[in-house]
């Protein structure tokens, strides 16, 4: 039992101090998987260790082989009506949340426009029907082709969490319009504010008011442009995608441009040291800007 302690305190202490995390992001199919089954990792492993351990503990103060069965039998119960519990009572457990009828359609598939999302103003599980894939957060926009600001991912570094001002979850921003930081969200490309249709009112004046424009209307949302966002490939003097086509393909972006002259590129993602960069088939150098792309 100390040993099988001594090894849960070890593996806790990797998963707080994040080598877990960076272990997890190595594994080749498992690192393709979205939070929820690398999350289901960790915690079912927990779940077991502490688990075995405290009916080690409990096997050996029972003497009694009946006593034992009734037990067990009992911990059995209390694990089913917990997560009955749980996951038929709460408001906020999958299947009373993402009521979206399947499949899923996106009518901005079809031509996938250049530029980030913003989801504004979505909580999922709260009020009226749970339709949450027209809001484009979680990891909705990523099923069509989009990007969106945020994302679906609890398990990402500090520097990422940071850059996408903590919308790690649902990925929706429901903060004052004031507090919105247009400058710093045209640097990271976002072009396109979803706005769930509730809201509307709630932040229509302050969208229109920074130079934003009504760019598409349905029943669930309203969807604001911003001319002022910068593209996701851009030429890092003139901060424009003139001449420039790119492409996103799984661990990889493919820009073409011609350049006759040193014209160095700007990519809208968050720098890595780990990142590598070709030119004509020939490895070049990279270096961040000043916001870390």
């Amino acid at each position: 039992v100390l040993i099988a302690f001594f090894v849960l305190a070890a593996c806790a202490a990797a998963w707080t101090l994040g080598w877990i995390a960076q272990l997890v992001y190595l594994v080749p199919v498992l690192n393709r998987f979205r939070w929820l089954f690398k999350l289901q990792a960790f915690v079912g492993f927990f779940i077991v260790a502490v688990g075995a351990a405290g009916l080690d503990l409990a096997a050996g103060r029972i003497r009694s082989q009946r006593r034992r069965l009734v037990f067990v039998s009992a911990a059995i119960v209390l694990n089913v009506v917990a997560l009955m519990q749980l996951n038929l009572s709460h408001r906020y457990r999958g299947f009373f949340v993402h009521l979206d009828p399947v499949p899923l359609t996106e009518p901005l598939a079809a031509a996938p426009p250049s530029g980030r999302f913003l989801s504004i103003g979505w909580r999922a599980g709260v009020g009226g029907r749970a339709l949450t894939a027209a809001s484009l957060g979680f990891d909705y926009a990523s099923l069509w082709g989009l990007h969106n600001f945020g994302g679906y991912d609890p398990l990402m570094p500090r520097a990422n969490y940071l850059a996408t001002l903590g919308l790690n979850y649902e990925a929706s921003y429901r903060r004052p319009v004031e507090s919105l930081p247009f400058s710093y969200l045209r640097q990271w490309s976002v072009r396109y504010y979803v706005v769930k249709r509730d809201k509307i009112d709630a932040y229509e004046g302050g969208l229109l008011a920074q130079g934003l424009r009504t760019w598409r209307d349905d029943s669930e949302r309203r969807i604001y442009y911003d001319p002022g966002g910068k593209p996701l490939v851009f030429w890092s003097r003139t901060g424009v995608d003139t001449g420039i086509k790119y492409q996103f393909e799984g661990n990889r972006v493919i820009a073409m441009a011609d350049a006759g002259e040193d014209a160095p590129l700007t990519f809208s993602l968050l720098f890595s040291p780990f990142y590598e960069a070709l030119v004509d088939g020939i490895p070049v150098g990279i270096r961040a800007t000043q916001i870390g792309q």
